[in-house]
C-alpha cells in the first residue's frame, strides 16, 4: 500500500514540476514579446492580447471599445486564458506589460496578427512614438496587402470638410465612416525616421475606379504649416498630386498658399496643401458635389478632384480614400 502510495505521490510530483516548466516557457515568451517589438513566432502575441483584451474584455474598462470582429477578439481572449496571459474574470487584464506604445500603425497590428485567417479591416488604436495618448484609426487590412492606416476617406458627402486649421489639425469624422485623421497625428506618423508611403484610391459617378501610390509621403510639423513631401508615383490616376508637393496646409481663415490676394481652401471650399490656386492638380478635401448638383456650372466650384485622371469630367469625384503604410512593409511581411 506504502508503495503504490509513494509511486502515485512520485508521479504527480514529476506532472507538476513538468506542467511548472511547460507554463514558465509560456510566461517567458509572452514576456520576450512585451520587451521586443519584433513579431515571434507564438500562436499568440501578447501585445494585440494586451490591447483588444484590455478594450474589449472589460465591463468597466474605461478603455474606448474597439468595434473589432467579435470572433477574433474571442479567439484572442480564449488563447490568452489557456496560456494564463490573462485572469478570467470581468477585468480580462493580461499579465503582461502595457505595450500600446509597440503599435505604431497599423502595419504593426498587421504583422502581430499575421498568423491569424481573415483579420479584420476596422477601428483601431495605435499610439505613435512621440504621442502622449493612443488614437484611434481605421486599418484597412486586405487592400493591396494590408496593413494601411486610413488618413482620409469620403464616399456619401455626409461630412463637411469646409473648415478651420484646428479641426484639420486634430481631425473629424467618424473613423469608421467618412473622416480625416488630422495633421498633427500624420505628422507624429511620418515625420520620424520611418519612410511612409501613401495609397489614393479613387470613384467617380460611373463606377470607374484608380489609384495612385507615392513611395515617400512625409508631413512636417505645425511650425512649418504640415508642409507636404511628395514623390514616387505609380499608378493608373496620374501623378496630381506633384503639383502639391512642398505646399503647405491651407483652411478657410488660415491661409498658407502662395497665391497673392486670395485664399485657394475659401475658394476652392476645402482644406488642402495648395500652392497657386489655378494649379494644383488635386483638392480631395473639396465639397461634396454630386452630378444633379450641376444643373448651374457656372455657380458651381470644383468640386472634389484630381485633374489627371477625369481631364475630361466635369463632375467631382464620388469617392475618395487616402491611406498610408511604412515603404518597406512588403519587405518585412515577405521575410
Amino acid at each position: 500500500m506504502m508503495g503504490r502510495l509513494r509511486l502515485c505521490l512520485n508521479f504527480c510530483l514529476a506532472a507538476v514540476l513538468l506542467l511548472s516548466l511547460v507554463l514558465g516557457q509560456t510566461q517567458a515568451m509572452a514576456l520576450s514579446l512585451a520587451e521586443d517589438a519584433t513579431p515571434q513566432n507564438y500562436s499568440l502575441s501578447a501585445e494585440i492580447v494586451n490591447v483588444v483584451c484590455k478594450a474589449n474584455c472589460g465591463t468597466d474598462n474605461s478603455t474606448a471599445k474597439l468595434s473589432i470582429h467579435q470572433l477574433l477578439i474571442n479567439e484572442l481572449c480564449e488563447q490568452a486564458q489557456s496560456a494564463g496571459l490573462v485572469h478570467k474574470g470581468d477585468e480580462c487584464q493580461p499579465a503582461v506589460p502595457d505595450v500600446m506604445p509597440l503599435l505604431t500603425d497599423c502595419s504593426k497590428i498587421f504583422r502581430y496578427l499575421e498568423g491569424v485567417n481573415g483579420i479584420p479591416s476596422g477601428p483601431w488604436r495605435i499610439k505613435p512614438d512621440n504621442m502622449k495618448a493612443s488614437v484611434e484609426v481605421y486599418c484597412e487590412m486586405t487592400a493591396d496587402h494590408g496593413g494601411w492606416t486610413v488618413i482620409q476617406n469620403r464616399f456619401d458627402g455626409s461630412i463637411n470638410f469646409y473648415r478651420r486649421i484646428w479641426d484639420y489639425r486634430y481631425g473629424f469624422g467618424d473613423i469608421a465612416g467618412e473622416h480625416w485623421l488630422g495633421l498633427q497625428v500624420l505628422h507624429e506618423l511620418t515625420g520620424g525616421d520611418t519612410n511612409y508611403e501613401l495609397r489614393v484610391e479613387l470613384e467617380d459617378w460611373g463606377g470607374n475606379t484608380a489609384w495612385a501610390k507615392y513611395s515617400e509621403f512625409k508631413i512636417a510639423g505645425e511650425r512649418d504649416d504640415y508642409k507636404l513631401t511628395v514623390c514616387g508615383y505609380q499608378g493608373n490616376a496620374s501623378d496630381s498630386f506633384v503639383y502639391n508637393s512642398d505646399c503647405k496646409f491651407s483652411t478657410r481663415q488660415h491661409d498658407k498658399d502662395s497665391s497673392h490676394g486670395s485664399n485657394c481652401a475659401e475658394e476652392q471650399g476645402g482644406g488642402w496643401w495648395y500652392c497657386h490656386c489655378n494649379r494644383s492638380g488635386s483638392n480631395l478635401n473639396g465639397p461634396y458635389f454630386r452630378p444633379e448638383h450641376y444643373r448651374h456650372e457656372t455657380r458651381t466650384g470644383l468640386g472634389v478632384y484630381w485633374k489627371g485622371w477625369k481631364k475630361h469630367s466635369r463632375h467631382s469625384l464620388k469617392a475618395t480614400r487616402m491611406m498610408i503604410r511604412p515603404s518597406d512593409f512588403l519587405d518585412q511581411i515577405t521575410k
